[in-house]
């Protein structure tokens, strides 16, 4: 859809209370100004949407990255493309839960570590918030499989029936 330019510049405005009217004249004006004398409505809205999704994309990002220096991001990247990137599931020393014989149980991360090429988890069994067990390891990718971040998680896992060892 194209658009004539509506607005006519005013020489003079005599009149307080025409103020608001004035203000916003001038501004049409000055946005008709940059568009030119025939511009497309359609495409100007596609364009203000577009940059409005970027500006938000943009905004995201550096919410996320934060303080992050930029080269610490770049060395990461390469990490991750190389292959030599973890996520684990928390720190060694947090707190996870498992399913275990049809109950929950607390358990404790004593660490991460690479054994005969398996990233390989040792934890520990907590009842009562004592050690039930020896350090017990797992291989990582499963340990994130059959581990949940919250007692609730593992709760609702359980009424659905997906104790997956015994």
């Amino acid at each position: 859809m194209i658009v004539k330019r509506l607005t006519v510049k005013p020489v003079h405005d005599p009149t307080g209370r025409q103020y608001s009217w004035a203000l916003c004249h001038e501004r049409l004006s000055s946005i008709e100004d940059i568009l030119g004398d025939d511009y497309d409505l359609d495409r100007l809205s596609v364009l203000v949407n577009q940059r409005m999704t970027m500006r938000e994309d943009v905004a995201a990002r550096m919410k996320l990255v934060g303080g992050i220096p930029l080269d610490r991001l770049r060395e990461l990247i390469r990490a991750d493309r190389d292959g030599r990137c973890v996520v684990l599931p928390c720190k060694p020393g947090g707190h996870m839960f498992e399913i275990f014989c049809g109950k929950v149980w607390e358990i404790i991360v004593c660490g991460f570590s690479i054994r005969n090429k398996r990233e390989v988890v040792d934890y520990m069994r907590m009842h009562g918030g004592y050690v039930q067990c020896a350090a017990i390891e797992m291989d990582l990718d499963l340990f994130t499989r059959e581990m949940y971040k919250t007692r609730e998680a593992a709760e609702a896992a359980l009424k659905r029936g997906q104790d997956g060892r015994n």
